[in-house]
């Protein structure tokens, strides 16, 4: 398991529900409506590094993986 993804497994994203977000080192690096946006922000901030992509589901959705 990474980082970003015990930070996402573990953090409150309520306040981006229904966004785009991009972790990196237990940070909410970049979010937004828009992936391919949100993929480019994350891109300038994160250098070398692969920041973890995730989509936060709206209170009302369910996700089964």
């Amino acid at each position: 398991m990474t980082h970003e993804f015990e930070f996402y497994s573990v953090t409150d994203m309520s306040r981006y529900a229904g966004k785009w977000v991009a972790i990196l080192d237990k940070e909410v690096i970049a979010s937004g409506d828009d992936l391919k946006q949100v993929y480019e922000e994350a891109m300038k901030k994160a250098g070398n590094k692969e920041p973890l992509f995730a989509r936060i589901p709206k209170e009302q959705e369910t996700l089964i993986l």
